[in-house]
Protein backbone atom coordinates (compact mmCIF):
# COMPACT_ATOMS: atom_id res chain seq x y z
CA UNK A 1 0.00 0.00 0.00
CA UNK A 2 2.88 2.39 0.72
CA UNK A 3 4.04 2.02 -2.90
CA UNK A 4 0.56 2.81 -4.20
CA UNK A 5 0.29 5.85 -1.95
CA UNK A 6 3.65 7.10 -3.24
CA UNK A 7 2.46 6.70 -6.85
CA UNK A 8 -0.73 8.64 -6.08
CA UNK A 9 1.23 11.44 -4.45
CA UNK A 10 3.41 11.75 -7.56
CA UNK A 11 0.54 11.74 -10.05
CA UNK A 12 0.96 14.59 -12.58
CA UNK A 13 -1.52 17.43 -13.07
CA UNK A 14 -1.59 16.69 -16.82
CA UNK A 15 -3.41 13.35 -16.52
CA UNK A 16 -6.52 13.64 -18.71
CA UNK A 17 -9.87 11.92 -18.86
CA UNK A 18 -9.56 8.23 -19.70
CA UNK A 19 -6.02 7.98 -18.36
CA UNK A 20 -4.63 6.90 -15.02
CA UNK A 21 -6.23 3.44 -14.94
CA UNK A 22 -2.97 2.00 -13.60
CA UNK A 23 -3.27 4.20 -10.50
CA UNK A 24 -6.95 3.50 -9.90
CA UNK A 25 -6.85 -0.25 -10.54
CA UNK A 26 -3.75 -0.66 -8.36
CA UNK A 27 -5.51 1.10 -5.50
CA UNK A 28 -8.60 -1.13 -5.83
CA UNK A 29 -6.35 -4.22 -5.93
CA UNK A 30 -4.67 -3.15 -2.69
CA UNK A 31 -8.07 -2.44 -1.16
CA UNK A 32 -9.24 -5.96 -2.00
CA UNK A 33 -6.06 -7.46 -0.56
CA UNK A 34 -6.51 -5.49 2.65
CA UNK A 35 -9.96 -7.10 2.96
CA UNK A 36 -8.44 -10.56 2.69
CA UNK A 37 -9.37 -11.16 -0.96
CA UNK A 38 -6.55 -11.86 -3.42
CA UNK A 39 -8.24 -14.01 -6.06
CA UNK A 40 -8.08 -11.32 -8.71
CA UNK A 41 -6.17 -11.05 -11.96
CA UNK A 42 -4.91 -7.98 -13.79
CA UNK A 43 -6.25 -8.11 -17.34
CA UNK A 44 -6.51 -5.70 -20.27
CA UNK A 45 -10.08 -4.95 -19.19
CA UNK A 46 -9.26 -4.35 -15.52
CA UNK A 47 -9.24 -6.44 -12.36
CA UNK A 48 -11.01 -9.77 -12.82
CA UNK A 49 -12.41 -11.30 -9.62
CA UNK A 50 -12.50 -15.00 -10.39
CA UNK A 51 -14.78 -16.08 -7.56
CA UNK A 52 -17.48 -13.54 -8.37
CA UNK A 53 -16.93 -13.41 -12.15
CA UNK A 54 -16.71 -9.61 -11.94
CA UNK A 55 -14.41 -7.13 -13.69
CA UNK A 56 -13.51 -3.80 -12.06
CA UNK A 57 -11.95 -0.99 -14.05
CA UNK A 58 -11.23 2.61 -13.13
CA UNK A 59 -9.77 5.73 -14.67
CA UNK A 60 -9.28 9.40 -13.95
CA UNK A 61 -12.11 11.50 -15.34
CA UNK A 62 -10.65 14.90 -14.64
CA UNK A 63 -8.32 17.04 -12.53
CA UNK A 64 -9.12 20.68 -11.82
CA UNK A 65 -6.89 23.22 -10.14
CA UNK A 66 -9.14 25.10 -7.71
CA UNK A 67 -6.37 27.25 -6.26
CA UNK A 68 -3.05 27.50 -8.06
CA UNK A 69 -0.57 25.01 -6.58
CA UNK A 70 -2.70 24.74 -3.44
CA UNK A 71 -5.98 22.90 -4.00
CA UNK A 72 -7.15 20.37 -6.60
CA UNK A 73 -10.36 18.47 -7.28
CA UNK A 74 -10.16 15.03 -8.87
CA UNK A 75 -12.97 12.94 -10.31
CA UNK A 76 -12.66 9.24 -11.05
CA UNK A 77 -14.89 6.97 -13.10
CA UNK A 78 -15.15 3.34 -12.10
CA UNK A 79 -17.09 0.46 -13.60
CA UNK A 80 -18.00 -2.94 -12.19
CA UNK A 81 -19.14 -5.43 -14.81
CA UNK A 82 -21.10 -8.39 -13.45
CA UNK A 83 -21.19 -11.86 -14.99
CA UNK A 84 -24.72 -11.14 -16.23
CA UNK A 85 -23.30 -8.37 -18.42
CA UNK A 86 -24.80 -5.59 -16.31
CA UNK A 87 -22.38 -2.76 -15.64
CA UNK A 88 -22.34 -0.49 -12.63
CA UNK A 89 -20.69 2.85 -13.37
CA UNK A 90 -20.05 5.40 -10.68
CA UNK A 91 -18.03 8.54 -10.16
CA UNK A 92 -15.94 9.37 -7.14
CA UNK A 93 -14.83 12.91 -6.37
CA UNK A 94 -12.18 14.19 -4.00
CA UNK A 95 -10.14 17.22 -3.14
CA UNK A 96 -6.58 17.67 -1.93
CA UNK A 97 -3.55 19.91 -1.79
CA UNK A 98 -2.02 17.92 -4.66
CA UNK A 99 -3.57 15.91 -7.53
CA UNK A 100 -2.43 12.75 -5.77
CA UNK A 101 -4.12 13.75 -2.54
CA UNK A 102 -7.30 14.54 -4.47
CA UNK A 103 -7.22 11.18 -6.24
CA UNK A 104 -6.67 9.36 -2.96
CA UNK A 105 -9.65 11.20 -1.44
CA UNK A 106 -11.81 10.29 -4.47
CA UNK A 107 -10.87 6.61 -4.27
CA UNK A 108 -11.44 6.50 -0.53
CA UNK A 109 -14.89 7.99 -1.07
CA UNK A 110 -15.69 5.45 -3.79
CA UNK A 111 -14.68 2.49 -1.65
CA UNK A 112 -16.60 3.77 1.38
CA UNK A 113 -19.83 4.56 -0.43
CA UNK A 114 -19.91 2.16 -3.39
CA UNK A 115 -17.33 -0.61 -3.24
CA UNK A 116 -18.17 -1.89 0.23
CA UNK A 117 -21.82 -2.82 -0.52
CA UNK A 118 -20.83 -4.49 -3.80
CA UNK A 119 -18.06 -6.44 -2.09
CA UNK A 120 -20.45 -7.49 0.68
CA UNK A 121 -23.05 -8.85 -1.74
CA UNK A 122 -20.56 -10.69 -3.93
CA UNK A 123 -17.93 -11.94 -1.51
CA UNK A 124 -18.70 -11.43 2.16
CA UNK A 125 -22.25 -11.11 3.45
CA UNK A 126 -20.87 -10.52 6.93
CA UNK A 127 -18.58 -7.64 6.05
CA UNK A 128 -18.71 -5.37 9.13
CA UNK A 129 -18.18 -2.20 7.07
CA UNK A 130 -21.79 -2.12 5.81
CA UNK A 131 -25.28 -2.36 7.25
CA UNK A 132 -27.12 -5.51 6.21
CA UNK A 133 -30.92 -5.42 6.17
CA UNK A 134 -33.76 -7.50 4.75
CA UNK A 135 -36.25 -5.65 2.56
CA UNK A 136 -39.49 -6.97 1.09
CA UNK A 137 -39.51 -6.40 -2.69
CA UNK A 138 -42.39 -7.83 -4.74
CA UNK A 139 -43.07 -10.39 -2.01
CA UNK A 140 -39.46 -11.56 -1.79
CA UNK A 141 -37.11 -10.96 1.10
CA UNK A 142 -33.95 -9.48 -0.35
CA UNK A 143 -30.64 -8.86 1.33
CA UNK A 144 -29.80 -5.15 1.19
CA UNK A 145 -26.31 -3.85 1.89
CA UNK A 146 -26.09 -0.17 2.73
CA UNK A 147 -22.98 1.97 2.89
CA UNK A 148 -22.65 4.79 5.36
CA UNK A 149 -23.81 8.13 4.00
CA UNK A 150 -21.13 10.16 2.30
CA UNK A 151 -21.64 13.78 3.31
CA UNK A 152 -19.82 16.99 2.48
CA UNK A 153 -20.63 20.23 4.25
CA UNK A 154 -23.29 20.42 6.93
CA UNK A 155 -24.22 17.04 8.40
CA UNK A 156 -27.65 15.47 8.10
CA UNK A 157 -29.18 14.11 11.28
CA UNK A 158 -29.44 10.37 11.87
CA UNK A 159 -33.21 10.81 11.95
CA UNK A 160 -33.23 12.36 8.47
CA UNK A 161 -31.02 9.63 7.06
CA UNK A 162 -33.19 6.87 8.52
CA UNK A 163 -36.42 8.50 7.31
CA UNK A 164 -35.03 8.76 3.78
CA UNK A 165 -33.88 5.14 3.81
CA UNK A 166 -37.33 4.04 5.00
CA UNK A 167 -38.91 6.09 2.21
CA UNK A 168 -36.69 4.40 -0.37
CA UNK A 169 -37.52 0.98 1.06
CA UNK A 170 -41.26 1.71 0.85
CA UNK A 171 -40.96 2.91 -2.76
CA UNK A 172 -39.01 -0.20 -3.78
CA UNK A 173 -41.56 -2.64 -2.34
CA UNK A 174 -43.59 -2.85 -5.56
CA UNK A 175 -40.80 -2.35 -8.07
CA UNK A 176 -40.48 -5.12 -10.63
CA UNK A 177 -36.85 -6.10 -10.10
CA UNK A 178 -35.27 -9.23 -11.53
CA UNK A 179 -33.59 -11.83 -9.30
CA UNK A 180 -30.19 -10.40 -10.29
CA UNK A 181 -28.17 -7.94 -8.23
CA UNK A 182 -29.33 -4.31 -8.34
CA UNK A 183 -27.95 -1.05 -7.00
CA UNK A 184 -29.59 2.15 -5.84
CA UNK A 185 -27.91 5.53 -5.50
CA UNK A 186 -29.28 8.75 -4.05
CA UNK A 187 -27.52 12.10 -4.37
CA UNK A 188 -28.92 15.25 -2.77
CA UNK A 189 -27.40 18.69 -2.32
CA UNK A 190 -28.59 21.95 -0.82
CA UNK A 191 -27.31 25.45 -1.47
CA UNK A 192 -28.60 28.70 0.04
CA UNK A 193 -31.59 26.97 1.60
CA UNK A 194 -32.79 25.27 -1.58
CA UNK A 195 -32.40 21.69 -2.80
CA UNK A 196 -30.21 22.09 -5.89
CA UNK A 197 -29.70 18.41 -6.71
CA UNK A 198 -31.95 15.46 -5.97
CA UNK A 199 -31.80 12.23 -7.94
CA UNK A 200 -32.27 8.57 -7.17
CA UNK A 201 -31.23 5.98 -9.72
CA UNK A 202 -31.83 2.24 -9.88
CA UNK A 203 -29.14 0.44 -11.87
CA UNK A 204 -27.99 3.83 -13.08
CA UNK A 205 -31.41 4.93 -14.38
CA UNK A 206 -33.42 7.68 -12.70
CA UNK A 207 -36.74 6.48 -11.31
CA UNK A 208 -39.39 9.20 -11.68
CA UNK A 209 -41.88 7.82 -9.17
CA UNK A 210 -39.33 7.46 -6.38
CA UNK A 211 -37.84 10.87 -7.17
CA UNK A 212 -41.28 12.45 -6.88
CA UNK A 213 -41.70 10.86 -3.46
CA UNK A 214 -38.29 12.14 -2.41
CA UNK A 215 -39.13 15.64 -3.66
CA UNK A 216 -42.10 15.73 -1.31
CA UNK A 217 -39.92 14.84 1.67
CA UNK A 218 -39.18 17.71 4.06
CA UNK A 219 -35.47 18.04 3.46
CA UNK A 220 -33.55 20.14 6.03
CA UNK A 221 -33.43 23.82 5.16
CA UNK A 222 -30.12 25.52 5.75
CA UNK A 223 -28.19 28.46 4.41
CA UNK A 224 -25.08 26.30 4.59
CA UNK A 225 -24.07 23.89 1.85
CA UNK A 226 -24.41 20.13 2.10
CA UNK A 227 -24.15 17.27 -0.34
CA UNK A 228 -25.06 13.72 0.60
CA UNK A 229 -24.88 10.35 -1.11
CA UNK A 230 -26.18 6.97 -0.02
CA UNK A 231 -25.56 3.81 -2.01
CA UNK A 232 -27.08 0.38 -1.48
CA UNK A 233 -26.97 -2.99 -3.19
CA UNK A 234 -29.97 -5.30 -3.45
CA UNK A 235 -28.74 -8.88 -3.33
CA UNK A 236 -29.54 -11.47 -5.95
CA UNK A 237 -31.99 -14.31 -5.26
CA UNK A 238 -30.80 -17.91 -5.31
CA UNK A 239 -27.10 -17.07 -5.77
CA UNK A 240 -24.84 -17.02 -2.74
CA UNK A 241 -21.12 -16.33 -3.06
CA UNK A 242 -19.15 -16.15 0.18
Amino acid sequence: MKYILLCLILIPVTVNAGQGSEYVNAYIAEWLTSHGYNKYENTDKGLYLEEAKVTIHGEIFGINELQKDELYSVETRLSIEFKSGKKLEDFGAGIGKTPGDGLLDALNNFCLTTMHPVYSELLDHDDPHVRKESWNIRGNKRNVFLADWGIRGELLSDRTKKEVENLIETQLENMDLSNDVHWVKLVVSSLSGDISTLELTVDGIADESINKALESYSWPKSEKFYMAKVFLVIGSIGITIR
